[in-house]
C-alpha cells in the first residue's frame, strides 16, 4: 500500500515538472540584463526576473549603475532572454511597461518601456516624450538606478 502511494505521488511529480518545463507553472526565472548608453554600462544586477503564464509575459529588472554611459543618447537594456521576448515586432512603438530611471546627481525620470528590438528595451520619457538619457539628456554614472517591468504576449 504505502510502495503504491509512493508511486502515485512521483507519478504526480513528474506530472507537474513537465507542466513547468512547459511554462505553465509561472515559474519566476533570474535573467542577466546589459545596458548600453552609446556603449555598454557596468552594471550591478540587483535583481532581474520573467515569469511565462502560456503566452504571457511578466518581466522586470533592478539594477545599479557602476560605470558611465555617454549623454544625449538612448539608455537601452538588453539580453532579454529568447523565450521571453515580446512577439510584437520592434520599431511597433509597442509600450509594454513602465521604467523608472534615477539620476542621482539630479532627478528621477519616469517613463514607458518599449521593445527598440526582439531583446533590446528603451524607455520614453513622460514629460519630454523623448528617449530617456537623449531629453532629459544626461549620462548613466556611479551610483544611478533603472528600474522597469513590463507585460506582454510572447511568439
Amino acid at each position: 500500500m504505502i510502495e503504491q502511494l509512493l508511486q502515485a505521488i512521483a507519478s504526480i511529480k513528474a506530472r507537474l515538472d513537465r507542466l513547468e518545463g512547459k511554462s505553465y507553472g509561472g515559474r519566476w526565472v533570474d535573467w542577466t540584463p546589459t545596458v548600453t548608453q552609446s556603449g555598454a554600462v557596468t552594471v550591478t544586477v540587483t535583481e532581474a526576473k520573467y515569469c511565462l503564464i502560456g503566452k504571457v509575459c511578466h518581466i522586470y529588472a533592478k539594477l545599479a549603475i557602476t560605470g558611465t554611459g555617454t549623454g544625449a543618447n538612448a539608455i537601452t537594456v538588453g539580453a532579454t532572454p529568447v523565450a521571453a521576448q515580446p512577439a510584437v515586432a520592434a520599431g511597433e512603438g509597442m509600450v509594454h511597461g513602465q521604467a523608472w530611471v534615477q539620476d542621482v546627481a539630479t532627478a528621477n525620470y519616469y517613463g514607458l518601456a518599449v521593445n527598440s528590438s526582439a531583446a533590446d528595451w528603451i524607455f520614453v520619457d513622460t514629460n519630454t516624450r523623448e528617449y530617456i538619457g537623449v531629453d532629459p539628456n544626461f549620462a548613466l554614472a556611479n551610483g544611478d538606478k533603472i528600474f522597469f517591468s513590463a507585460t506582454y504576449r510572447v511568439a
